[in-house]
């Protein structure tokens, strides 16, 4: 299958009718039966004519007038997906047309239209709740004649196993013959308030109605823009400072970001980097877990451990209790992640928030990471859901390898397979489409392998090869799942389960792996879950991604689809960062309870500070202009490079010992870094010396440095075995200069490098 990717030209009626700055000869709105099988693209502009699938856009510029504040607001929508209705058995019914736009949702009253709803965050600078949208100006209007919009059938839950649902088709009749206006009325609203947090920032919802739908003329009315102002009152203002990684996700997520950064609001990321890595683990498996902690030390992270035993509970509460604990305990700046080791019998999920009308409670991972709101995450979070030590030593072996080694296969970095369950009205098919089509809104080009189940090219074997003879780094699957498999979804009926994955034979190129389905992930009702299957095979999984529940169709499909964005960035991101990010995006979009459901029960299985490369890594190389010796009482100078001698800016470069990190920075824009005089280096002949990026595609660059353990004390300046009043007046000599009498780094001699002298005086 494949997308039109320009609209029908029919001798009908243009589907214009208003708006004076339309460029004559564009498309006409095909009538229902001329539409092909598959979405086909309405552009309404420029922009959505050289760029397939593009999402709204906005510009917003800010004022204020006493304690009453406003963005003024500009929202473009550039084009929109349309394709006839499918019933539950995939026919084409021709009585009813989808309209969709990219990355949003849509009204959800059941019989009513189901229109997009266009709606955003816009970061506020302090907590509030009253927000409202004033002055609205809904203008452009296109209108397309003979657009028989389908009234929304409710939620759509996809089931353990792909059974699918048989339900009444539901239509308010009364609705469709009688209402006289355009549907929905009103420009939209607005919302703030405690559930509206992005980790610690707030933010208001725009809610914008720029579909509209009139039974009466059968007519589809669209504004392209609306403009509009939106006035809040803070009831607090104060600067939310993040970290690197937060400054990239909330940056992606709100719309004005920059604005506040640029006014103070938003302060860092700031040129100190820092980081903690907290590990919950049974006692016992230390050991298998130590390659991990020993590329998280040397790359700067303070590594904490939280032993099961001494937390001694399966209330997940007190698990709660330690990690909100460790969260709180470091300042907000340093990068944070969590790591669970072990099954839900030693670390048990946590309850989500959200109640489902069907399942009920359901049980998350990701609510661990939910300190700040009960809708969004505070930190990035994964588990290995190992069953024994030597599972884990796989689960360990298989993260550190992808982040550490470089492979020749292209494909392996550059390639990826997508599969999709063909039924269920074509939503997952529709699905993978959409990620093929919407490149303009990907940094990095991606080469997609189309394993859609409507064709012979779409069967088990054919993604099991994919994995292991072309090396393929990323596979997603969108459709149907259980506990066990990816459900009956192949072009032959088959399901993907573990007897494939044991066919799998290659040990060194593990991929990353969206199961962007139900229930792959329930570990809590399966050991055998595939999510866990794929992690605990050698020749499988480097991450898994996976819900541990049932979950909702069309935020899985928004999901999947924001996921590529965030996989495609020029920011190299984490796996989790990724996952969480876009799971926010979607359930923002969707604006309700089912797609916060959605949000909370996925899960990271994997480390979830591991970076997902998107193109092929740069070596990261470590020149020292000077002897490459480290003498406690001398700053070290040396430049980092890549492969090819291309300075490497805003490298973390990290000296470590076998006790942890002892100094981190980043490098200058020249490349350039110094590791500071005077630092406490212990008793050590040699230390680790690692220089990574976690923004870029790059391989850390990892050795041994000898340590000068002959050197004199950094106070004894002269060097003749004591410090005295001869080292006192070299010091004073240099008296607010840089020297080596600098013992703290701070760039001049003063007041407490004295201190310091005078301490080891002898």
């Amino acid at each position: 299958m494949s997308f039109s990717f320009t609209c029908l030209m029919l001798a009908a009626t243009p589907f214009l009718q208003g708006g004076d700055d339309w460029v004559p000869g564009d498309p006409y709105f095909p009538t229902p039966s001329s539409l092909s099988d598959s979405p086909t693209w309405i552009p309404l502009d420029d922009h959505g004519r050289e760029n397939v699938g593009a999402m709204p856009t906005y510009s917003i510029e800010y004022d204020s007038q006493g304690d009453e504040q406003r963005y003024k607001v500009l929202a473009r929508v550039h084009g929109f997906w349309v394709e006839p209705h499918r019933n539950v058995d995939s026919e084409i019914d021709f009585s009813f047309l989808e309209v969709r736009v990219p990355g949003m949702g849509v009204t959800d009253e059941i019989g009513l239209p189901q229109l997009p709803m266009i709606r955003t965050a816009l970061g506020l600078p302090g907590m509030t709740s009253q927000v409202k949208i004033d002055a609205p100006d809904l203008r452009l209007y296109a209108t397309f004649d003979n657009a028989p919009i389908l009234p929304f059938q409710g939620p759509d839950l996809e089931p353990v196993g792909g059974e699918g649902q048989s339900a009444s088709f539901k239509i308010d009749e009364n609705f469709y013959r009688n209402y006289p206006d355009a549907w929905p009325q009103g420009p939209g609203s607005a919302s703030a308030g405690p559930d509206h947090m992005f980790g610690t920032l707030p933010y208001a919802r725009t809610n914008l109605q720029m579909f509209k739908y009139n039974p009466s003329k059968n007519q589809l009315n669209v504004a392209r823009e609306i403009e509009f102002d939106l006035v809040f009152r803070s009831e607090t203002t104060q600067p939310f400072e993040l970290s690197r990684s937060w400054s990239q996700a909330a940056s992606r997520f709100l719309e004005n970001f920059d604005w506040l950064r640029d006014k103070g609001f938003i302060l860092g990321p700031v040129r100190q980097w820092k980081g903690r890595y907290l590990i919950i683990h049974p006692e016992e498996w230390i050991d298998q877990l130590e390659p991990l902690i020993d590329l998280k030390e040397q790359r700067g992270y303070s590594v904490d451990l939280i032993t099961i035993e001494s937390i001694n509970s399966v209330d997940s509460d007190d698990f709660f209790d330690e990690i909100k604990d460790w969260y709180f305990d470091a300042p907000v700046l340093e990068e944070k992640y969590v790591l669970l080791v072990g099954d839900t019998s030693r670390v048990p999920h946590r309850q989500t928030s959200m109640f489902d009308p069907l399942m009920g409670w359901g049980s998350s991972d990701m609510r661990y990471a939910f300190i700040h709101s009960d809708n969004s995450p505070s930190l990035w979070i994964g588990r290995f859901p190992a069953e024994s030590a030597s599972e884990c030593k796989i689960m360990v072996d298989k993260s550190v390898a992808y982040q550490t080694d470089a492979f020749f296969d292209i494909d392996f970095y550059e390639t990826a397979t997508l599969a999709a369950h063909p039924g269920e009205a074509n939503a997952y098919l529709d699905c993978i489409d959409t990620i093929m089509a919407q490149t303009h809104l990907y940094d990095r080009h991606r080469n997609f392998i189309d394993r859609g189940g409507d064709t012979a090219d779409g069967k088990d074997e054919h993604v099991i090869s994919d994995i292991d003879v072309k090396n393929v780094g990323l596979v997603m699957f969108r459709g149907h799942g259980s506990t066990s498999a990816w459900s009956p979804w192949d072009f032959d009926g088959h399901s993907l389960n573990d007897n494939d994955l044991d066919t799998l034979t290659d040990t060194k190129h593990n991929p990353v792996v969206f199961n962007v389905a139900c229930s792959n992930h329930a570990i809590q009702l399966d050991a055998d879950a595939i999510g866990r299957e794929w992690m605990y095979y050698q020749a499988g999984a480097s991450a898994s991604v996976g819900a541990m529940h049932p979950s909702y169709r069309w935020a899985n499909n928004t999901f999947a689809e924001y996921a590529w964005i965030w996989l495609q960035s020029d920011s190299l991101n984490s796996i989790a960062a990724t996952t969480m990010s876009s799971l926010n995006s979607a359930a923002m979009t969707h604006a309700d309870q089912l797609s916060r459901w959605n949000q909370q029960v996925y899960s990271v299985f994997g480390d979830p500070e591991m970076r997902v490369f998107n193109r092929a890594p740069f070596r990261i190389k470590i020149f020292f202009p000077d002897l490459e010796v480290l003498n406690p009482g001398l700053p070290l100078e040396l430049a980092v490079f890549d492969d090819l001698g291309h300075a490497v800016p805003d490298a973390i470069v990290t000296l470590s010992g076998p006790q942890g990190p002892i100094f981190s920075g980043l490098s200058g824009p020249d490349g350039a870094f110094e590791i500071p005089a005077g630092l406490d280096l212990g008793d050590h002949e040699e230390l680790t010396l690692r220089a990574w990026v976690d923004d870029r595609n790059g391989i850390d660059h990892v050795s041994s440095i000898a340590v000068d353990t002959g050197a004199s004390t950094p106070e004894d300046l002269n060097g003749d075995g004591s410090v005295n009043g001869a080292d006192l007046a070299q010091l004073l000599a240099s008296w607010g200069q840089s020297g080596a009498g600098d013992f703290d780094g701070s760039g001049k001699v003063d007041g407490a490098d004295l201190a310091r002298l005078l301490a080891a005086w002898k």
